[in-house]
This record gives structure tokens, sequence and C-alpha cells, in this order.
């Protein structure tokens, strides 16, 4: 492709010979090395814009998601929630019925004397 375009524009390169093969070589990656960090430099603001969005979409869609399912109207998970509910009802009611056992039965360790150890 670049051969045709060279004869179309009859454009004939010419070469140098001020420049040694050293230096051209240095222009030719220094040019590439600027190419490569002005690339780098916009794929990280880039990178940082499509982070934040990403997270911005992510959060959006989760909080939806669990809203319209763990929703007690909706008909499939609405059993599931009411279900939840209750588990942990009868558990707060289960530990305060323990604890307040607890706290009346006393320590049947707490009449005993203390053993002399020392015999």
């Amino acid at each position: 492709m670049l051969l045709v375009v060279q004869s179309a524009s009859g454009l004939q390169p010419a070469m140098r010979d001020d420049i040694s093969t050293a230096n051209f070589l240095a222009i030719i990656l220094s040019a590439l090395g600027v190419m490569v960090a002005i690339l780098t430099f916009f794929l990280g603001v880039l990178a940082i814009f499509g982070w934040t969005a990403f997270r911005t979409i992510i959060e959006d869609k989760s909080e939806s998601l669990f809203r319209n399912r763990f929703n007690a109207n909706n008909p499939e998970y609405g059993a599931l929630v009411e279900q939840l509910v209750e588990d942990a009802r009868a558990q707060m009611a289960a530990d305060r019925i323990a604890q307040a056992q607890s706290e009346e039965e006393p320590d049947p360790d707490e009449d005993e004397p203390p053993v002399d150890e020392t015999k």
C-alpha cells in the first residue's frame, strides 16, 4: 500500500548520509517512547473515568436488584423475607428466655466452700 501511495505521489525518498544509524534509531525510539507515554496517560484517564462509571452502574444495579428481590410485596421472595423475619424474632425471643433463666437460677458452684489444696 505504501508503495502505491509513493508511486502515485511522484516523490522519491532521498537517502541522507549525515545521520548515523545509531542517531536515527535513537530519534525513532524516542518518538515511540513519547507516543507510548501519551497513550498510557490517556488510557489511565479513561480507566479512572471508566472505573467510576462502572462502579456507579454496579451500585445502582445491585441496589435495585436487592430492593426488587427482597421486597415483601414480591410473591417469589415475599415468603422468604417473612420467614427470615420470623426466624429472627424467634431467635431473639429464645435468647431473652435463656438470659432470663440464667439470671433467675443461682450458680450451684457459688454455695460450695473453697477447696483447700494444700493437703
